[in-house]
């Protein structure tokens, strides 16, 4: 995809979650959103960021600690 779009699993471009989080092609443009994360969302999409019990991405001990979602990102534990 054009732009650092993400494309979806149907094969589409755009920046939204419904094209960078559940189901994202990474190999057809970038993956994940930067803020949000977590079931709907996806992954974070910066190296050694969390995503909190709350479905935001940071790598602070708020994100990284109690509660984090190791499915959609990096977790202390």
């Amino acid at each position: 995809c054009p732009n650092n779009q993400c494309c979806s699993q149907h094969g589409y471009c755009g920046y939204s979650k419904e094209y960078c989080g559940i189901g994202c092609l990474k190999s057809y443009g970038k993956c994940g959103t930067d803020f949000r994360c977590g079931e709907g969302f996806g992954l974070c999409n910066k190296t050694g960021y969390c995503c909190s019990k709350y479905g935001y991405c940071g790598n602070t001990k708020e994100y990284c600690g109690a509660g984090c979602q190791k499915s959609f990102g990096h977790c202390n534990k």
